[in-house]
């Protein structure tokens, strides 16, 4: 899960150039400290990663302006690409589950999103909340938590450049032989991520086929769509 921190003598400037982040591109477990650094999501994220030999890196810390109250800040994402590039950003991916989708994840992306730091960035959320779901509760996201004010006409482009939706499976779909969702068959490098996903063990309880096929078109291409 990403982190953001209120940058100060002991994780201001200098500790975040010195923190250069993990460079991934094996399928070993990212730790530090002894410490696992992924949830199971971003292992699954990485896993897709690593099989499609895109070299990423975990723990890298950003240092940015708020233009909410001018305090400069340090946002971790959970994966940064090395390359391809999108029209020349660094792309960045979230994977976030659903239970966290929540007032500080929200308040959170759209600080960076805000921040001029934000223009060498494209900013993926992945997560199985149902779009519906994520537009009701960035209309309901108070100011504060103390707030009784709720952020006015809040979009999904204020939180991230393109959100990708892993749809939750029914347990009646999992005893069913895998089929593409219509919407995502027709697409580019379809086929080709269906293979991926039955190489790495087959689909699971989230529908992971349109962010494997997303990546690799982004890989191949050099286009998000």
């Amino acid at each position: 899960m990403a982190e953001e921190k209120t940058a100060g003598p002991e994780n201001g400037r200098e500790s975040a150039q010195n923190l250069t982040g993990l460079i991934r591109g094996s399928p070993a477990k990212a730790v530090n400290n002894g410490n696992e650094l992924l949830s199971d999501f971003e292992e699954r994220v990485d896993s897709i990663l690593n099989k499609l030999q895109i070299r990423h890196i975990t723990q890298h810390h950003i240092e940015y302006t708020s233009k909410e109250d001018g305090s400069v800040r340090i946002y971790t994402p959970d994966f940064d690409l090395e390359s391809p590039k999108c029209n020349g950003k660094t792309v960045i991916l979230e994977p976030h589950g659903g239970d966290f989708f929540n007032y500080d994840f929200i308040r959170k992306m759209k600080r960076f999103m805000e921040s001029k730091e934000h223009d060498d960035y494209y900013l993926i959320i992945i997560t199985e909340m149902p779009i519906d779901e994520i537009k009701r509760r960035l209309a309901n996201t108070r100011v504060s938590k103390h707030s009784d004010q709720i952020f006015q006409d809040l979009q999904i482009s204020d939180i991230c450049d393109k959100l990708i939706n892993t749809r939750k499976r029914s347990p009646e779909e999992m005893q069913q032989p895998y089929a593409a969702p219509p919407e995502v068959a027709g697409k580019p490098y379809a086929y080709e991520a269906e293979k991926v996903a039955a190489e790495l063990g087959g689909m699971g309880e989230f529908d992971e086929l349109e962010f494997i096929r997303a990546l690799i078109r982004f890989k191949k291409d050099g286009v998000i769509d």
